[in-house]
C-alpha cells in the first residue's frame, strides 16, 4: 500500500511541485469491502532549497475511516532555487 520508493503525492512549494515519499513501507491485506485512503498534510511555511529526505509533512492511512498508521512524508529529491 505504501512504498517508500514511490511518490505518494506532490506538495506545492513556491510554485513548484515537490514529490514526496512515505518514510516507510506499509502493506496490509484488506477485505474487498474495506476502503482505504491516504491523507498528506504538508508542513507550514516550506521554503525552497529542500534536501533529499527532508521532512515536508505527515501522512495518515485510513481503513474504513479509521486511522491505522501515521508517519512522515519526505522530499524524494533535492530541489534548489
Amino acid at each position: 500500500m505504501l512504498d517508500k520508493t514511490k511518490v505518494l503525492e506532490t506538495i506545492k512549494v513556491e510554485g513548484l511541485n515537490v514529490p514526496v515519499v512515505p518514510d516507510r513501507n506499509y502493506k496490509i491485506i484488506l477485505k474487498k469491502s474495506q476502503k482505504t485512503k491516504v491523507e498528506v498534510i504538508p508542513r507550514q511555511n516550506i521554503k525552497l532549497n529542500i534536501a533529499k529526505g527532508e521532512k515536508l509533512g505527515t501522512y495518515k492511512v485510513y481503513i474504513d475511516n479509521k486511522v491505522v498508521l501515521t508517519g512522515d512524508v519526505l522530499a524524494q529529491k533535492a530541489i534548489k532555487k
